[in-house]
């Protein structure tokens, strides 16, 4: 009985060529893992190496800050996590126990000192994060006090720039108050140097700033209030000088009058009639022009005297405002003295 066995090798064929190449993928895959395994565990080590340095300096740290001291032949690797342990120290450290315990060595006491150490760490540990609280605070406290400083200093900067702003403002002011009028100058310069239009149009714009600070000094406004009354007091006085004078020669006019037409009433009486006619008729219009233009002797010395009384109390009330105006006007000028010191401080200062 004949059989073909040709398709059988071909499947088998077949089924041998995918085995082979599925195992030489799973070979690949596991040769991938494995390398990959490798990076793991170097990643792991690096990490556990560096992680175990920073745990075994912030226990030092700790340690040398609480002042404590190791006791003799033990190692801080003891108070590391056990995944954190150098596995060669530790073997060493379990060779040494294994000895000391054939040797007697008791493990209670390990155990004890073991949670003594614990202790001494966390007493160790809440002692430096109570040094961290409290440096903390007087950090925030630092700040705070450095922030409402510097507040205070920006206050007292912008309160001492307004007033050396008013200051300088002032001084301008008082210099220009105490500066010569320009005008001649200007007119001088304009002659010496041959300057136009322009040196011109600028002296008269000088020449009226100049005028219009002065009109609104307050110590020249009140300079020149001063004189206006002192000047219209003595006008007063002269003027009722004049009116006690002019009184008192018409007064006299009109006695020597009254006399005059006296005698030419007499002459007249006696039959005599001359050419006094003439100066009666004229004496008499003038009299009546006398009588109907000008005042009294006693008017105008009664006025003279209820002037002369009012001037009194007027005078007095003057006289207690001009002292203390003039009082007022010697402080100023005092604190401007004191000013003019300050400023020329400053300036000397700032050219320094």
């Amino acid at each position: 009985m004949l059989v073909q066995a040709f398709p059988l090798e071909a499947y088998l064929r077949n089924l041998n060529n995918k085995l082979s190449d599925n195992l030489n993928a799973v070979q690949r895959s596991l040769v991938e893992l494995q390398e990959g395994v490798k990076s793991c565990e170097t990643l792991f080590t690096n990490v556990r190496q560096f992680l175990r340095e920073q745990v075994l300096l912030e226990l030092q740290e700790s340690i040398a800050g609480g002042g404590g001291e190791m006791p003799e032949g033990f190692s801080t690797e003891l108070l590391l996590p056990e995944f954190l342990r150098d596995p060669q120290t530790v073997a060493a450290e379990g060779s040494c126990a294994s000895v000391g315990s054939l040797s007697g060595y008791d493990g209670g006491k390990v155990d004890s000192e073991l949670r003594k150490m614990y202790s001494f760490k966390k007493k160790l540990d809440m002692e430096r994060l109570e040094r961290i609280r409290g440096r903390e605070e007087r950090e925030k406290k630092a700040r705070q006090q450095s922030e409402e400083a510097r507040k205070r200093l920006e206050q007292m900067c912008e309160g001492l720039e307004l007033s050396q702003k008013q200051y300088m403002e002032e001084l301008e002011r008082l210099t220009l108050w105490l500066r010569p009028s320009p005008v001649e100058d200007d007119e001088d310069e304009a002659v010496s140097s041959g300057v136009g239009s322009a040196g011109r149009s600028e002296a008269g714009r000088d020449n009226r700033e100049l005028q219009e600070v002065m009109r609104g000094a307050p110590l020249l406004v009140e300079f020149r209030r001063l004189i206006l009354r002192d000047v219209m007091d003595r006008l007063g006085e002269l003027k009722d000088e004049q009116s006690m004078t002019m009184g008192n020669i018409m007064a006299s006019l009109k006695e020597e009058m009254r006399k005059e037409l006296c005698r030419n009433l007499n002459g007249a009486a006696d039959g005599r009639v001359g050419p006094e006619g003439g100066s009666r008729g004229e004496a008499v219009r003038r009299l009546k022009g006398f009588d109907q233009n000008y005042v009294q002797r006693g008017e105008v010395v009664a006025t003279l005297q209820e002037k002369a009384d009012r001037a009194t109390v007027a005078q007095k009330a003057d006289e207690v405002y001009v002292h203390d105006l003039e009082k007022r006007l010697l402080e100023r000028m005092e604190d401007l003295e004191e000013r003019m010191t300050i400023y020329e401080a400053e300036r000397t200062e700032f050219r320094r």
